[in-house]
């Protein structure tokens, strides 16, 4: 007997107890409870008085908490074009992240129970009330909760900590001590507090680093068997400045009218063992998180800075994607194997620039670079004709000393160095995913949907808006389509916001086991092969090739595909954790750095709206918002959300207009910077501001109006 076994019994048996299936299956009663608690926490069944049935039966329905906010949350429903808003009452005790039941009353909703509960840890500072120790837990739960921390009575106001609930309820939560980070403004704190709540490890426990220690340093005769020996090649790693794993080389050869062009990935797969306790915690983090300060790996250092990087002049074993491509661009026939390498050089995309910008080699390094670059271009042309997408807008990075405090913010644009090596690793992972998508196995794909036509037809409106013709046929449209009106507009003086809008109209890429393309490469068949140290899809990949290419097991498996389709959704669920946690300590940051700025004044252009107000951009890449109640008059967001119009006067503010602005306020730990406009239309200001000070090494800044926590766009 299985899951599916049982579970099929309980559809057509409603209300069936234990005994009953016990006696129909004939097994111990321990191990049908065991597959009980399994149905029962993946919201499958559910259990009242001791009788077991499926929630459709009683007109349940399995959600996920996905926004909490003061006085409100958001519920998400799979299939469900919206989520669904819940108030205060009818949230009934569940947290951000819990799976839920939901039961429709009259036209509203309600958690009529909890079923998985997404945190047994919670991250908050300590505020004492009445010799009381509580928590301040954000973007947790409603603000009606209170988080009691019993058994901590040394505890300091301001400290930060750890703890383990205890005990849930609607009003009151009972927590535990684990551990203290420190007092709020110590470094490092701010973004070690960011990453904690939002459930995500920072450190490895003994077992891994057990697991780590354990791993041979040199290379043995069995690790090179059967390996394609490359150590002779000239190959190389390109890498930014700052980069201390290397997971990724190339090298370049001429054959005839050909290129051979080599894609050697670190073959992490052969020192992490599925299921072993290294594989177990590389899965719960999903992929390394990048924030201002740090990196968060997704490997134990031993592997990611040592054994898995290729570092020069040092054996090292890879998965290597061979490929022959013609004069124009196109791959005529490839070669996946296991190989071993030694990289040549560790070179930086600033040198690899260098040499571009001179057009000129003095050493075969610097030739093979010249060859890369005339290759890369033949590729990226053939990609840009079938109607990639170029949606390169400039980053945002912060740059902050060692004590975590913001110094300066760069908006980066990429550099044609870093476009060369992603034509490759882009050309690598749509080859091996080709591989195994025309012999029909099961296999992780990177995804990207088509855009939702109703998206499309905002942007159509948009269009409107700034003067110009709808262009986008919404029902009909393909990438080389998008990538046409985005060229249109390529030279106006909207194109920086029509860019930006471009890119929230589409879809955001996933993993899945269902080929369905890649939408913005306009690739028919595309997964990630090139980044295995730093993302846990790509270490799936290499393990599948390995089954089918190196170990001949071509046979369908059922029982594995399900079990890819599993680790693909929850790969795009730790990929989505760690892209929040990334904006949150950027917001956090930025909003650090802007309170220097408080009275200065901005040039921007508006870029979205809420219900309470319009977001600007600053010409440093800052956003923040203009609230309406600091205007004259009384404004309200269209529906189509594209423009505020003000009702009496009719004047409006669209989506990419151009405004200046005062800062009056900047909130780090909401990670919120608020303006005022310049001008006319806004109510007389009242200097709620203060100056930035900063002496002896130590920031000294009082709050202002602590405000909640605002969605972003």
């Amino acid at each position: 007997m299985n899951k599916q076994n049982l579970y099929d019994y309980i559809s057509k048996h409603p209300y069936v107890k234990i005994n009953e299936l016990q006696s129909f299956f004939d097994i111990e009663e321990h191990l049908v409870r065991e597959l009980i608690k399994e149905l029962t926490q993946t919201g499958s069944i559910i259990e009242e008085q001791g009788a077991y049935f499926l929630p459709e039966l009683v007109n349940l329905i399995q959600a996920k908490i996905v926004l909490v906010r003061a006085n409100f949350a958001f519920a998400e429903v799979k299939d469900a074009s919206d989520d669904i808003r819940l108030e205060g009452d009818e949230l009934n005790g569940a947290f951000l992240g819990d799976l839920v039941f939901l039961k429709r009353q009259q036209k509203s909703y309600f958690v009529e129970r909890v079923y998985q509960r997404a945190h047994q840890k919670v991250v908050g500072e300590i505020i004492i009330e009445n010799g009381k120790r509580y928590l301040n837990v954000q973007g947790l739960a409603l603000k009606t909760v209170r988080f009691l921390l019993s058994d901590y009575q040394i505890g300091q106001e301001g400290e930060i900590i750890v703890g383990l609930i205890q005990e849930y309820g609607p009003a009151l939560v009972q927590v535990r001590f684990l551990r203290s980070l420190g007092m709020k403004n110590a470094p490092g704190v701010d973004i070690t507090k960011i990453i904690l709540e939002n459930g995500a490890p920072i450190d490895f426990d003994d077992a891994v680093m057990d697991a780590t220690q354990s791993l041979p340093i040199e290379l043995s005769t069995d690790d090179l068997k059967d390996r394609l020996d490359l150590r002779e090649k000239l190959i190389v790693t390109i890498d930014g400045e700052d980069a201390q794993d290397f997971d990724d080389a190339i090298s370049i050869e001429k054959s005839g009218g050909n290129y051979i062009l080599g894609v050697h990935i670190a073959d992490v797969s052969h020192y992490v063992q599925e299921s072993s306790p290294i594989d177990i915690a590389a899965q719960e983090r999903g992929t390394s998180i990048y924030v201002t300060d740090r990196v968060v790996p997704m490997l134990p250092f031993a592997l990611s800075n040592g054994l898995c990087s290729l570092r020069p002049d040092e054996d090292r074993l890879t998965f290597s994607c061979i490929m022959t491509i013609s004069k124009h661009g196109e791959v005529i026939d490839y070669a996946i194997k296991k190989s071993v390498i030694k990289s040549s050089a560790r070179l930086t995309y600033t040198y690899f620039q260098k040499v571009i910008d001179a057009n000129k080699g003095e050493n075969a390094v610097d030739f093979l670079l010249l060859e890369a670059l005339h290759l890369a271009r033949k590729i990226r042309k053939k990609r840009i004709e079938r109607g990639s997408l170029d949606l390169d807008l400039p980053e945002l990075k912060i740059d902050v000393d060692a004590e975590g405090y913001p110094l300066a913010l760069i908006q980066k644009q990429g550099i044609e160095a870093e476009k060369v090596i992603e034509d490759f690793m882009i050309l690598a992972n749509e080859t091996v995913a080709s591989a195994i998508a025309e012999r029909k196995l099961p296999f992780i794909y990177r995804i990207h949907e088509k855009p939702d036509p109703d998206r499309l037809d905002n942007l159509n409106l948009l269009l409107i808006k700034l003067g110009y013709k709808p262009e986008i046929n919404s029902h009909k449209i393909t990438s080389r389509d998008l990538q046409l009106f985005l060229d249109t507009h390529q030279k106006n003086g909207d194109a920086t916001v029509i860019r930006e809008r471009t890119l929230q109209s589409l879809a955001r890429a996933r993993y899945d086991i269902k080929n369905v393309g890649h939408f913005g490469l306009a690739s028919k068949c595309y997964t990630h092969f090139t980044s295995p140290i730093r993302r846990y899809p790509d270490l799936l990949v290499h393990r599948a090739l390995k089954r089918y290419l190196i170990d001949d097991q071509l046979a369908f498996d059922v029982e594995y595909q399900k079990h890819l389709k599993l680790l693909s959704a929850d790969a795009s669920e730790k990929e989505r954790r760690a892209v929040l946690i990334e904006r949150a300590c950027n917001d956090m940051k930025t909003a650090e750095y802007m309170s220097r700025f408080l009275g200065q004044q901005f040039n921007g252009y508006i870029d979205g709206f809420l219900n309470s107000g319009m977001f600007v951009t600053l010409e440093n890449g800052v956003s923040g918002l203009v609230r309406f109640d600091s205007m004259l008059g009384y404004y309200y967001l269209e529906r189509n959300q594209l423009a505020i119009r003000n009702k009496r006067t009719n004047e409006q503010y669209i989506i990419g207009q151009p405004v200046s602005v005062i800062v009056i306020s900047s909130n780090k730990e909401t990670g919120n910077v608020d303006l005022q406009l310049v001008g006319n239309n806004r109510k007389k200001a009242e200097k709620t501001y203060h100056k930035f000070k900063r002496t002896n090494g130590k920031r000294d800044a009082k709050k202002v109006v602590k405000k909640e926590k605002r969605p972003r766009k």
